[in-house]
């Protein structure tokens, strides 16, 4: 045995499955009151916790709280007049509640759904394997449609006046290239992407590019993990779309060729060889990692940014470049192995985001990763070893360190993605 195989036994025996069970389920049975400023994003958590039950899989976890949850899920979806046909999911029951009695009184101001609540919603039912058959998709496409900005972005949400329901986005909500991707993810989700305005989208997303080769929230703004994430799964959705219906788009350099540089390279071992927006990109992306990953140049390392600049490497087909055992050993150091879960830093409090993305991280490192149906639809190449097994339930059972994998362009687990993809090829005219 040599040394890394010993590491990685270590690792196996450290990895604390039971109680990363326990968090997410005593989080789900009643989220901590320090979770309060939170309230108006309960669905998120649950997205976090659900799925990071599902990348555990923890399926006996997931099947009692099952109904209850989706349940729960369709009840934040926005039923109001107020909107017209415009409709998506709020982040909370509270929400809910507090715009219905808002609704009668006379000039009333009411806070609509939120794009990134209506981005966790979804994903939450389909990772329960539910059918979406309740889920008003061309009333999504319409919210969509109402959220884009002029210069391409997205708004986080869209406030009403009760005596203007044709009023515009409030120009002080939120506007950057994490709701761009929440739209694109959504719009794939549902398969209609009327909603968005593509050429407008790839400009911004274009715009929002920096000059050392990643992406920002917003053009002129920081290179960042995040937002680099959100602009590269964008596209890869974005170019799935438009390869079963192709679009006109402009023929000025930048907007319409982001998508040939970032994803036509045939041979990805010719990556960091100098020039091109690709090779930048990725030279940008190995460049974070130390141990694990940092979101920004000269920041520490934070383990959320192992699922961030990990699955945008992923999307990239340039994973071969990271340095799995260095980036487990960080992730494993930032486990709570009292009480479960996994924190932004070592010797920190663990918290459902940094968990579930800590955990999608390590998948993508996991050997022996199954592709799923939806990866091979996006072109992803799996850069893994050829073996003889089909899925996890093949793989080793006295191996706890072993992950279900997650989808990179859709963050939920490879399962809950060929879900997506059966459904999609069942609307399919």
């Amino acid at each position: 045995m040599d040394g890394r195989d010993w590491k990685r036994k270590r690792r196996a025996v450290d990895f604390q499955r039971k109680k990363h069970v326990k968090f997410f389920e005593r989080t789900l049975d009643g989220v901590p009151g320090s979770f309060g400023a939170q309230e108006t994003n309960l669905i998120t958590i649950v997205y976090f916790c659900v799925g990071g039950l599902d990348l555990l899989e923890a399926s006996d976890a997931l099947k009692k709280r099952k109904e209850q949850i989706i349940s729960f899920v369709y009840s934040l979806q926005d039923k109001s007049p107020l909107t017209g046909l415009a409709r998506g999911f709020f982040g909370n029951l509270s929400d809910t509640s507090l715009n219905e009695a808002s609704n009668v009184a006379a000039g009333g101001f009411r806070v609509g759904p939120s794009i990134a609540t209506t981005f966790a919603a979804l994903n939450v039912l389909l990772t329960l394997g539910d059918d979406l058959a309740g889920v008003d998709r061309s009333g999504i496409a319409q919210f969509l449609k109402s959220l884009q900005s002029p210069d391409g972005s997205f708004h986080v949400v869209f406030p009403l006046l009760s005596s203007n329901p044709s009023s515009q986005p409030d120009d002080h909500s939120e506007a950057d290239m994490r709701f761009v991707f929440c739209a694109c993810a959504i719009s794939f989700t549902i398969g209609d992407w009327s909603g968005v305005d593509i050429p407008r989208t790839l400009d911004f997303i274009w715009r929002s590019r920096t000059y050392e080769g990643g992406f920002a929230q917003c053009p002129g703004a920081e290179c960042h993990g995040g937002s680099t994430y959100c602009a590269v799964a964008s596209l890869k959705l974005i170019s799935s779309f438009l390869q079963q219906q192709p679009l006109a788009l402009p023929s000025k350099r930048g907007a319409n060729h982001i998508l040939l540089d970032l994803f036509e390279t045939q041979n990805q071992r010719e990556a960091c060889s100098g020039g091109g927006l690709r090779d930048a990109l990725i030279r940008w992306c190995v460049f974070r990692q130390g141990g694990g990953f940092a979101g920004r140049a000269n920041k520490p390392e934070d383990s959320c940014y192992s699922f961030w600049v990990g699955a945008t490497l992923k999307l990239l087909n340039a994973y071969e470049f990271v340095d799995e055992d260095c980036l487990e050993d960080f992730c494993m150091s930032t486990q709570d192995a009292v009480i479960g879960g996994f924190a932004k830093w070592p010797s920190t409090r663990s918290d459902p985001l940094h968990t579930y993305l800590c955990l999608g991280g390590l998948s993508l490192t996991a050997r022996h990763q199954p592709r799923s149906a939806l990866e091979e639809m996006l072109g992803f190449d799996s850069a893994l070893p050829t073996t003889e097994c089909d899925g996890p339930e093949k793989m080793s059972p006295s191996d706890p360190f072993v992950l279900k994998p997650v989808n990179p362009a859709v963050n939920i687990s490879t399962t809950a993605a060929t879900h997506l993809l059966a459904l999609l090829r069942h609307r399919a005219p």
